[in-house]
Order: structure tokens, then C-alpha cells, then sequence
């Protein structure tokens, strides 16, 4: 997901839909795995938001990556082989 390591802690993961940001309240490890396990399936009809807060995505679009570590930034993010 490329965010920093030194802003893991400002970020929370919950349920979404399309369309949505957060549905409910950001989501624990361990109701995080739940919600894997019982709506996880190939097609990926489980959707998360990964933001700081529940209801707009993060202030910042693209978190800041020195080229060495091999991440790069265009319209999505890649990470060199």
C-alpha cells in the first residue's frame, strides 16, 4: 500500500463498498482477519479503506519514497524487481 513505515500508526484499515468510504469502525488485526476469512474469495468482493480517518482518504495522495528502495511513483505505485 506504500505508506511510510513511520505512518503506519496514523493509518486505520475498515470495511467499504464502492462508492464509500468507511463502514463502521476501523477494524482490529483480529476483525480484519475474520472479515478475510469469511468474505475473502478470488473475485475480491471484500473492500477495505485505508485512510487516517473514516470518512475522506488520506491528506496525502503519494507518501514520499527515496528512489533506492526501489519504489517508484507514477498513477500507481510499483515496486522494482
Amino acid at each position: 500500500m506504500c505508506v511510510p513505515d513511520n505512518s503506519f500508526s496514523r493509518y486505520s484499515i475498515y470495511q467499504s463498498e464502492i462508492g464509500a468510504y468507511a463502514l463502521g469502525d476501523a477494524l482490529s488485526d483480529s476483525d480484519l482477519f475474520k472479515l478475510c476469512l469469511q468474505y475473502g474469495d478470488p473475485s475480491g468482493s471484500l473492500r477495505l479503506f485505508v485512510s487516517t480517518a473514516p470518512n475522506r482518504p488520506p491528506t496525502r495522495n503519494e507518501p514520499e519514497y527515496p528512489v533506492e528502495n526501489g519504489y517508484y511513483s507514477n498513477s500507481r505505485y510499483y515496486r522494482s524487481r
